[in-house]
Formats: C-alpha cells, structure tokens, sequence
C-alpha cells in the first residue's frame, strides 16, 4: 500500500484530489491525504490554504516529509500559481 501526500493550494485542488482522484488510485492501492498548503500562524491557530510564495510551500512540504517518513509514504503538490 502507498500513501500519496498531496499538499495543495486551495480549496479547489482539494477537493479535485478528494472527488477525483481518491476513487482512481484507491484501485492501484494508493491511499491519498491532501492538506492545503499552510500560510500563518496566529495565536495558535493555523491558516491554510492561498499561497503566497514558495518558501511557505516549501517549509510546509519539508515539515510534512518530516512527520511522514514511513517507507511507503510518498509526497506530491497541485498549485496553479
């Protein structure tokens, strides 16, 4: 079994992942997870989606890779800048 991780941009691309492409691969047995991509932090709370520039992208793709390191776990993104 693989896990493909998805981090998006929005919405949208979330839900392509959720309606599309979840149904597609699970017959490949290929599981996805999506996040949006993470954009602040205020009091605590966090706030996804909307990305701004690559280097949010890129601290959130490597903190994800970091909490994910099972040998199956594979990563992905889906912007449209």
């Amino acid at each position: 079994m693989i896990r493909l991780n998805f981090i998006v941009e929005g919405q949208t691309e979330q839900l392509f992942v959720h309606d599309v492409l979840k149904n597609h691969l699970s017959f490949f047995e290929v599981y996805t997870f999506v996040r949006r991509v993470e954009t602040g932090k205020r009091k605590g709370k966090i706030y996804r989606g909307g990305m701004t520039g690559y280097k949010k992208a890129k601290n959130d793709i490597l903190n994800w890779m970091k909490e994910d390191k099972d040998p199956q776990a594979r990563f992905t993104t889906m912007f449209d800048l």
